[in-house]
């Protein structure tokens, strides 16, 4: 399938989930611009727009000679890398960009775009955010995707987490525990400084847990 039929295909899928108004607004291409590509054809929209359309869907541009490529592991030590490789890839929804989003509706909307993954990491209720800073470099790059799982009854000391925290929105972060039971939460990049919260409602703030990343490299 060539470029400009991929681009119509999710444009339609957009559009059939009555979500043209909200990808408009995100990408900041008009409402009536999107409508008329869909009774048309793409190469109409223009390549400006085209960019930003592409950009707010996620989509992963690569060209021959950049030669990178999707790699995948676990957030557990030791965890090896994968290359996201073969034919019987399964495609995981992405949601929300960290940085952005309301909680409550994290599980639960209409997905932004897929991305591939390797089987094994297609787990129950697993959800794909995209991290757009750098505070947990060099252990997830700027602009990687983590998976999410739903919040279960205990936190990990030192897990890493899905976080809400107003007026920044979702946040990927390590949290800890200190001496006085409140939550702490870490960033593995030393430029940003750990940020306090309290335990109590924690499971108010923290979305869910990070099991795995997908970064090019």
């Amino acid at each position: 399938m060539e470029l400009e039929e991929k681009l119509m295909a999710r444009l339609r899928d957009i559009s059939d989930q009555r979500q043209i108004a909200a990808f408009a607004q995100k990408c900041g291409v008009s409402q009536a611009n999107l409508s008329r590509a869909l009774g048309v054809k793409a190469q109409q929209l223009g390549l400006d727009k085209v960019s930003k359309i592409l950009s707010a869907m996620g989509a992963l541009v690569i060209f021959p000679d950049e030669e990178r490529y999707p790699v995948m592991r676990r957030m557990a030590c030791h965890s090896p890398t994968e290359n996201v490789t073969g034919d019987n890839l399964h495609e995981i929804p992405v949601f929300e960009e960290a940085g952005a989003g309301l909680p409550a509706e994290f599980f639960s909307t209409a997905p932004e775009n897929m991305i591939p993954v390797l089987p094994q990491y297609n787990l129950p209720d697993v959800r794909a955010v995209k991290v757009t800073g750098d505070s947990m470099e060099p252990t997830i790059l700027k602009g990687a995707y983590v998976g999410v799982i739903p919040l279960d009854d205990e936190l990990e000391d030192g897990g890493i987490y899905l976080v809400q925290r107003p007026p920044f929105g979702l946040v990927v972060k390590r949290v800890m525990q200190d001496e006085d039971g409140n939550i702490i939460l870490h960033s593995d990049n030393p430029r940003w400084k750990p940020q306090k919260v309290s335990n109590e409602g924690y499971d108010n703030i923290i979305i869910g847990k990070v099991v795995w990343t997908w970064q090019l490299v």
